[in-house]
């Protein structure tokens, strides 16, 4: 007999405080709240135990766009409600296919909307990235080394891996905050990665960009502990700071934590 899907959504929420759920034998850590009154993030988890699969889903709309937190609602349901329905198709299609189907439904409906999105499929052995924006995705070692992190798309992350231009160049342009890659626009993409392995004690993040500092680099160390040892050590290591809302959080921030 199949067991039951789990899965939930979250659209403008304030959290006080970071969220747990237990997924068949596994945790999940989520936050999200927002730094003025509208929060344009959402996010989303989807568990199939059938299958041993955790599907961890972050959109950032847009800022400045006046539609950006209904593209990022829109993007989060789309494929929750496509991994629901799908039933002969792998993940792999159904979260692209599902990508696309919410990207023509926003050109569609909102002249000015658009939204990052970050999405980890996580399998018993392994984790896959899809990527679109500046919402980062790693994963780190159970001690912090970063074993993959997800390109950023925006012009100062490209300038910067072009080897062009110095960080501390970049860091004083007003175009900090400037995306070019986003669900919404006419020639968006999807940066997929390769399946990777994923080791007991292994940490999978994706966050929005309100989560670190405005730097390129990230760094961590991790104590090779439990569940909860790990992610309040990774917190401090954040614009968070603790598992509580941080008063100099600079954007809306939002996070998913899963650990092996």
């Amino acid at each position: 007999m199949s067991e039951p899907i789990q899965s939930d959504q979250f659209f403008n929420t304030r959290h006080e405080q970071v969220q747990h759920i237990e997924l068949g034998k596994n945790r999940l850590a989520y936050f999200t709240t927002p730094y003025g009154e509208m929060n344009q993030d959402s996010i989303g988890y989807f568990h199939d135990p059938d299958n041993q699969t955790i599907i961890m889903l972050l959109a950032d709309g847009m800022g400045g766009h006046s539609e950006g937190e209904k593209a990022s609602k829109a993007v989060i349901q789309g494929i929750i409600n496509e991994l629901k329905s799908a039933k002969e198709t792998g993940p792999i299609a159904s979260i692209i296919e599902a990508i696309d189907a919410v990207h023509k439904k926003i050109q569609r409906n909102w002249n000015d909307a658009g939204t990052t999105l970050s999405v980890a499929e996580i399998n018993d052995k392994t984790v896959r990235f899809y990527s679109i924006g500046d919402s980062p995705a790693l994963l780190l070692s159970s001690t912090g080394e970063v074993l993959y992190q997800s390109n950023l798309h925006s012009p100062k992350d490209f300038a910067l891996k072009s080897g062009l231009f110095a960080e501390k160049t970049i860091m004083q342009k007003e175009q900090d905050h400037y995306v070019s890659n986003v669900v919404g626009l006419d020639d968006y993409f999807v940066e997929v990665s390769p399946s990777l392995k994923l080791s007991k004690g292994d940490v999978v993040l994706i966050s929005s960009d309100g989560l670190f500092d405005k730097n390129f680099a990230y760094q961590f160390v991790l104590p090779n502990s439990s569940y909860e040892e790990t992610l309040q050590a990774l917190l401090e290591q954040t614009a968070l700071k603790s598992e509580h809302r941080h008063e100099d959080l600079f954007d809306d921030t939002s996070f998913l934590f899963f650990q092996r």
